[in-house]
């Protein structure tokens, strides 16, 4: 009786059968069902976290953005720390190389490499970050989720690569013949493997001649034929000097890849391997840039997927995205893309809950640090191979407290509140491939002028 009494008038008292603290009601809902117990413990409502008070402001300040919540104040024992640090990169490179030669910097004056995390809104955000660090040698592990070449998506994608390169290559020809699914069941790839061997001759080979013979039922035959024009046409314009970032632009589009994902655009974890397929084409452009090839680019992506992931993952840098993180602490934390439609991620900004949720996201991404937290974005990031594409800064940038935001954001537009503070930027998959004509030479598609 006294708890139920008293409650309202000790709001900084939590216990059981006192109001719950995550519940934003006007009448204290009490957890108390009967009175089988023998010692009421009152202790501080306060959230006791083990951050810097530089990092519990930062935190404090954004949170409270969230209209519906239910106050609370968070409160550390510590009383100095280091200050927050907000870096701002010209592109997605250059933030991972920020990353990776910070995280090193502070490896080499004593702290672990194994208590620091690199956290991020989505899966896709982690390649530029693992090119660097595998550049540099340093190991990794990535949590609640696959490295970035280990991906099914992109493991297809590289594979209908190699056989632009070398057709006849069985690993890669196994793994996408019938990926998507085009009618080329199993019974049909083993009669090609077994009519390889009998022949003599290589897989590519083999596919032909049965065609061309009529060894395979005719519907099989069909696809079969359908699946080697696809990829003589990708060699063709390979042979023609055509880009490595556009051939895989023609290759998710023409094998199908890319409609597969497409049609279930709207839910985020398909959302997500689209994005990673925009990755792949992001690293190939820039790989080609520095003056790389097909040859050097698949050669580097089997050097980083076959990156020794042995050892003692306490050695190791932690990538993983926010959700992944609920619960987990580290000495270091670097929270990267804080960028409009990357994080709030442009699939949840539709209304005033989805962002809100979201600032939840960054929230408990800020309060994962217990010494020291860095906060980056790119002010240019890769669409799809796409250069220069401005990224405005996230919202949550501009819900510091004075002091501590960057020093450019006096120069940038704040979005707003809700929904689309900013245009969405259409993904460049949509954008028309150069097509060769055997009369016209080469041009390009377009829509019809009204």
């Amino acid at each position: 009786e006294f708890v139920a009494v008293h409650a309202h008038q000790c709001p900084d008292l939590a216990g059981p059968g006192l109001p719950q603290p995550r519940l934003a009601t006007k009448e204290p809902v009490f957890a108390l069902k009967g009175l089988g117990f023998a010692l009421l413990r009152l202790v501080p409502r306060r959230p006791v976290v083990g951050g810097t008070p530089d990092e519990i402001r930062a935190a404090s300040s954004v949170i409270a953005q969230n209209r519906g919540r239910h106050e609370k104040t968070l409160w550390t024992a510590r009383r100095e720390g280091a200050p927050l640090v907000c870096h701002t990169a010209n592109t997605e490179e250059e933030e991972a190389s920020f990353i990776v030669e910070t995280a090193l910097s502070l490896s080499r004056k004593g702290a672990g490499l194994g208590e620091m995390a690199v956290l991020y809104r989505t899966h896709a955000l982690s390649r530029p970050i693992e090119d660097a660090l595998m550049a540099r040698g340093v190991r990794y592990a990535v949590y609640g989720g696959l490295r970035f070449y280990e991906r099914k998506e992109i493991k297809d994608a590289l594979s209908y690569l190699r056989l632009v390169l070398a057709p006849y290559d069985p690993v890669a020809l196994r793994r996408v013949i019938n990926e998507p699914p085009r009618g080329i069941g199993d019974k049909t790839v083993e009669q090609i493997f077994d009519f390889s061997a009998q022949r003599d001759l290589d897989l590519w080979s083999s596919a032909r001649r049965m065609v061309e013979e009529g060894a395979l039922p005719p519907r099989a035959a069909r696809a079969v034929a359908a699946f080697i024009s696809l990829v003589e046409g990708w060699r063709g314009f390979f042979a023609a000097g055509e880009g490595l970032g556009l051939i895989l632009k023609r290759i998710f589009e023409e094998s199908g890849l890319l409609g597969a994902i497409e049609r279930a655009k709207e839910d985020e974890r398909e959302a997500e391997r689209l994005q990673n397929l925009e990755e792949l084409v992001n690293a190939a452009e820039a790989h080609e840039s520095e003056g790389g090839n097909i040859v050097t680019f698949l050669d580097r992506a089997a050097l980083v997927s076959d990156m020794d992931a042995s050892g003692e993952e306490r050695s190791a840098l932690s990538l993983m995205t926010i959700h992944s993180a609920k619960g987990l602490e580290f000495s270091t934390v670097f929270v990267a893309g804080l960028e409009e439609e990357v994080f709030p991620h442009s699939l949840s900004s539709g209304s005033k809950e989805e962002v809100e949720e979201e600032r939840r996201l960054c929230y408990v991404a800020m309060t994962r640090a217990r010494e020291r937290l860095y906060l980056t974005r790119a002010r240019v990031r890769r669409v799809f191979g796409a250069e220069g594409l401005f990224r405005p800064p996230s919202r949550f940038l501009f819900e510091l407290p004075e002091g501590m935001r960057p020093a450019d954001l006096a120069f940038a537009a704040r979005p707003a509140s809700v929904g689309a503070g900013f245009a969405s930027q259409k993904s460049g998959f949509t954008r028309p491939l150069p097509e060769k004509r055997k009369e016209e030479g080469v041009g390009e598609v377009r829509e019809p002028q009204s």
